[in-house]
């Protein structure tokens, strides 16, 4: 794995920009996976426990060659048929990107990053469009440099290749760039492109395994402003 820096060893003054993963981190978009996923199956008598679904779902994440979330779920249940359900998930999800919860203190993180001169990003799995879609809907057009989304590198987190591009769009040494992310295989996409890491818990990562090699931030507020503050 790619050498890192501890979040609380990273110097202020060599920071130039923060990053910021989308989904799970920005918004509370991964557990309204989880809840449609659950309710969708008990209308075919399945319970769904939220451990069992995190862990399939990160696993599909982490190796994408492997299985994907409706074959691990399949395995798991003895169910079939389930690709039907992955894609109305996905449609409603995108549909309901607007209304979903924003992670407090998320858009004050961005203001924050901002207000202490930092150049902002959003690096994302997501569309471009609905990431834009978001940020006009919170006042916050204005406040994010760059957006690394969906059609700007050619393989997924956990490669590199999406902080690759934001290295190079913001003209910074990834040793300059600081991400703030909620899963593991999006850590795991910092570090691989030298990018020092903080791992947010959310409802769902906090079932699961953490990255060990990075800090762990479990109060966002307290903790994102203890390091960026000047």
């Amino acid at each position: 794995m790619t050498a890192f820096v501890d979040a609380s060893e990273v110097r202020v003054a060599a920071i130039k920009a923060v990053a910021f993963d989308f989904d799970g981190t920005l918004i509370d978009s991964e557990y309204a996976k989880f809840e449609l996923w659950h309710s969708l199956l008990v209308r075919r008598g399945v319970h769904l426990a939220l451990k069992d679904w995190a862990e399939a779902w990160q696993e599909s994440l982490l190796d994408p060659g492997s299985a994907r979330l409706p074959e691990r779920l399949q395995q798991l249940f003895g169910i079939s048929n389930l690709e039907a359900i992955q894609l109305r998930v996905r449609n409603e999800i995108a549909l309901r990107t607007l209304e979903l919860p924003v992670f407090d203190p998320a858009t004050s993180w961005i203001r924050e990053a901002k207000s202490q001169g930092l150049r902002t990003a959003i690096v994302s799995n997501n569309q471009r469009s609905t990431i834009k879609g978001w940020l006009d809907a919170n006042g916050l057009s204005g406040t994010v440099d760059v957006i690394i989304a969906r059609g700007d590198f050619s393989t997924p987190k956990p490669a590199s290749d999406c902080y690759v591009a934001l290295a190079r769009d913001l003209m910074l040494e990834p040793k300059q760039i600081v991400a703030i992310e909620d899963s593991l295989h999006g850590v795991r996409a910092a570090l691989a492109a030298g990018i020092t890491a903080f791992q947010v818990v959310n409802r769902i990562t906090e079932v699961l395994p953490f990255e060990p090699s990075v800090r762990v931030i479990r109060d966002p507020r307290r903790e994102f402003l203890n390091v960026f503050a000047r």
